[in-house]
């Protein structure tokens, strides 16, 4: 299996609203740690899917 891992060098901004509320993008690091966390997150899944077949079979 191939994984492709799109750079994401796009600056992290800050945005003010009318009701004044801010939003603020996460860091680089924790965009980092959040998108590795799903991206294991998923890999097991797909582990427990094949063992679950294996044992049926």
């Amino acid at each position: 299996m191939f994984r492709y891992a799109k750079k994401m060098n796009k600056k992290r901004y800050h945005e003010e609203y009318e009701e004044g509320s801010n939003l603020l993008w996460p860091s680089e690091e924790e965009d980092k740690i959040t998108r590795k966390f799903y991206r294991d997150l998923s890999h097991l899944t797909q582990k427990i899917s094949e063992v679950i077949e294996l044992a049926k079979s």
